[in-house]
């Protein structure tokens, strides 16, 4: 099946429509640049994510998307960072239904079209939705596998890699303040790591801030856990350079090592959650692992 070029609808200050012809395979590409994990959906629409998060490959930049086996569901929850394409199918009858995307803060209704977009049918007239509907089959990301089935790397076992990392954050509501590990990330001063690099630094003991650099092996299997419900939780974690396996994923306990979805954006979910990513150092470099909204903590990855 080919698939349809994506529709783009951006959501407020203004009211977006678009039309579609019934009966037909519209392809809608969704962004979340916002700090806010809005679900979204498509009144009386099903849906089918046929592209998870694509990750940009440095220095060449090319974009690769991660293709999706075939999944229906009706609504999705996109975090800051997370991008997905889907396909959703124009088989309602001829009108005009909502695209809808519930901020998790700031606004948080539809009121006067707040938090929305028009799917328009040919043929329906000029006016807004009056549908409403039930959100019965969300998307869970650890239903998300790869179209072709690429294992986990390493051993099927928690900490089968040879390099195992737990990033445990922690929040002092004196400073108000965040830490991993027990570092609070302090930008070196007119010191980015790439200019210490240049300077001669080599080693994680050498480079600024202490202790928020690591220095990992190049080509080894890396295994990093995020223990979730840190404050202002579910958090994104967005890495460089690299697409990790995210073997296990927020709202599960299950371990993946057979087909883990794919992706360079991750929500670390709430207590008791421990999502699990893995991934390859073939890509050397400096690079950021940082949380999307507002934790300033950067952990830089050095593959030398």
């Amino acid at each position: 099946m080919s698939l349809p070029p994506p529709l783009a609808l951006f959501l407020p200050p203004t009211l977006p429509s678009s039309t579609v012809k019934d009966d037909t395979l519209v392809g809608l590409r969704f962004l979340s640049p916002s700090s806010t994990s809005p679900p979204a959906s498509v009144t009386g629409s099903v849906l089918s994510p046929y592209h998870a998060t694509p990750t940009t490959s440095s220095p060449s930049t090319t974009t690769v998307c991660i293709n999706l086996q075939p999944l229906v569901v009706d609504s999705f929850q996109i975090y800051a960072g997370q991008r997905y394409s889907v396909i959703l199918t124009a088989n309602q009858p001829v009108g005009n239904y909502w695209v809808r995307a519930l901020s998790s803060s700031g606004p948080t209704s539809f009121d006067g079209g707040l938090n929305s977009a028009i799917l328009r049918y040919a043929g329906a007239p000029n006016a807004d939705p009056t549908t409403n509907s039930t959100l019965v089959n969300p998307m869970y990301e650890y239903n998300l596998h790869p179209l072709v089935a690429s294992p986990a790397l390493g051993s099927p076992v928690p900490g089968g890699v040879d390099v195992a990392l737990n990033l445990a954050i922690t929040f002092d509501f004196t400073s108000l303040t965040f830490s991993v590990n027990g570092a609070q990330f302090v930008p070196p001063s007119n010191l980015p790591v790439l200019l210490q690099i240049m300077s001669g630094a080599s080693t994680a003991a050498s480079l600024l801030p202490a202790g928020s650099v690591y220095t990992l092996p190049p080509n080894k299997v890396i295994e990093i856990s995020i223990p979730g419900g840190a404050v202002g939780a579910p958090h994104p974690f967005h890495l460089h350079g690299h697409a990790f396996s995210v073997i296990r994923s927020a709202n599960s306990s299950t371990y993946n090592y057979v087909n883990p979805v794919q992706r360079d954006v991750v929500s670390t979910g709430l207590a008791g959650d421990n999502v699990t990513i893995r991934f390859r150092t073939d890509n050397a470099g400096p690079w950021i692992m940082h949380w999307c909204v507002a934790l300033r903590y950067h952990t830089y990855v050095n593959n030398h």
